[in-house]
């Protein structure tokens, strides 16, 4: 793991690059929003991200693939990178079988890439209000642990204690390692997949999600038949993925 510091955040990413992954998950962003805090920052990209645009560019033409979690409620910078996998949202309910987009979860068309939609796929992510969905381990004590025990029962909170070093929740930030898990084993299957073949395989093989909106912030767009801006192609299928690349290979 390497910690990102808003300080440099350009630093601590060309660190992880410098490791020589085949795959980067980065469950961070900026909220490129005008003065406003409601509407989404119109183009050029700030000066001051264009070194990281530039450094997340440069790991994909080395052949890493780079993950970002596309913003919960955010329209999130590097989310919207054209060459990133942007990791989206989708709820699973308690059957297994029915699933639909979460207002937790962005969802855009950027104004600062032409013809970039967000997210590409979805993971697994829980609804408002505090999107309380999967049981994670935390450091014993600290600031998700007490927050999500002092709301009391579901949804309000996760039912456990302030200091047990487990707290149920979730968000795009948790969907990026599940994309990237799948990512991995995808190039396990055909490493000689590149950045973008990656992305064509989890797109094509995702499930198609028909129900729901995303974030109202960015727009409350509504999940339909096919691609859409609620869960890009829809939620990853690790599985349908697998097999696919075993094929291209």
């Amino acid at each position: 793991m390497v910690k990102m510091s808003p300080v440099n955040a350009t630093a601590d990413f060309n660190k992880a690059v410098s490791l020589g992954p085949n795959v980067i998950s980065c469950s961070w962003g900026m909220d490129l929003v005008k003065e406003d805090r409601r509407t989404q920052l119109s183009p050029p990209l700030p000066a001051y991200l264009r070194p990281l645009e530039a450094a997340i560019a440069n790991a994909v033409r080395q052949g890493i693939i780079v993950v970002f979690s596309a913003g919960n409620g955010h329209f999130s910078f590097p989310g919207m990178h054209p060459d990133v996998i942007s990791a989206g949202g989708t709820y699973m309910h308690s059957d297994g079988r029915t699933f639909e987009a979460t207002e937790y979860a962005s969802g855009f068309a950027s104004n600062i890439y032409r013809n970039r939609n967000v997210p590409d796929a979805s993971g697994l992510v829980g609804r408002p209000p505090h999107a309380i969905y999967l049981m994670l381990p935390v450091e014993p004590g600290d600031e998700i642990d007490k927050e999500l025990s002092a709301g009391g029962n579901y949804p309000n909170g996760d039912q456990t204690t302030n200091n047990d070093g487990w707290a149920a929740f979730s968000g795009t930030s948790a969907a990026a390692p599940q994309l990237a898990g799948i990512c991995a084993l995808i190039k396990q299957a055909c490493p000689r997949l590149t950045n973008n073949q990656v992305r064509d395989i989890l797109k094509r093989t995702a499930r198609d999600v028909t129900s729901g909106r995303c974030s109202l912030r960015t727009g409350g767009f509504s999940a339909v038949q096919g691609p859409d801006l609620a869960t890009g192609s829809g939620l990853a299928d690790a599985f349908r993925a697998v097999m696919e690349a075993r094929n291209s290979c």
